[in-house]
């Protein structure tokens, strides 16, 4: 909850400062945070209904679910052309 509050008073103020009002910044951020719901939805289905039948060990368990959200969340901005994935491939291709 702090996090929101803290949010929301930063966001104010730097608003003003770079007139860039907090109703756009949560308009710009709400494709990612769909994005990431959504992955973990699935994330969490998948370990519910598969991982946790094979009796596998919590850290393997937190190995695959972490590698299959970050494989989602990937993909999934990438279909869907947000611009921190248009950063994230021009970070890696840079080297």
């Amino acid at each position: 909850m702090f996090n929101f509050i803290g949010y929301y008073i930063n966001s104010i103020y730097s608003g003003k400062l770079i007139n860039y009002p907090i109703g756009e910044q949560i308009i710009d951020i709400i494709p990612m945070i769909a994005t990431s719901v959504f992955a973990g939805i699935l994330c969490y289905l998948a370990d519910t209904l598969c991982f946790s039948t094979l009796q596998l060990l919590d850290v393997t368990r937190i190995i695959i679910d972490g590698l299959f959200f970050s494989l989602i969340y990937l993909a999934s901005s990438s279909i869907l052309r947000l611009a921190p994935i248009h950063d994230f491939k021009q970070l890696i291709l840079k080297r």
